[in-house]
């Protein structure tokens, strides 16, 4: 099976609407640039190793984020960091409190 890995440095975060969206120079270049809207998971504090009983301890919150890609480049390789790494590359929303979205799916 083949395994997708994909990450953001803090440099891809950015203002949400009505703020305007960057698009890439190389997303430009060759009309490739999409975008996607995500579900983001804020981790509140250091986390490594963490159990998945654990893991919920870490959420600090969650908010809605675009996921802004440069799709000739995430296509050319299964290492998708790159393609979805740009500066200013994930407008994101303000945080919701964990509580908030806890109780809609049910968990305490």
């Amino acid at each position: 099976m083949l395994t997708v890995t994909s990450s953001k440095p803090s440099t891809c975060l950015a203002d949400p609407w009505p703020a305007p969206t960057i698009l890439p120079k190389i997303t430009q270049a060759d009309d490739c640039g999409d975008y996607e809207s995500e579900l983001a998971v804020v981790i509140g504090k250091t986390a490594k190793n963490v159990s998945e009983a654990d893991a919920m301890d870490y959420v600090l919150g969650y908010t809605a984020c675009n996921d802004v890609s440069s799709r000739t480049s995430q296509l050319a390789t299964t290492q998708w960091c790159f393609s979805k790494g740009f500066d200013g590359a994930c407008p994101i929303g303000e945080l919701s409190s964990k509580c908030h979205v806890s109780y809609a799916w049910g968990h305490s």
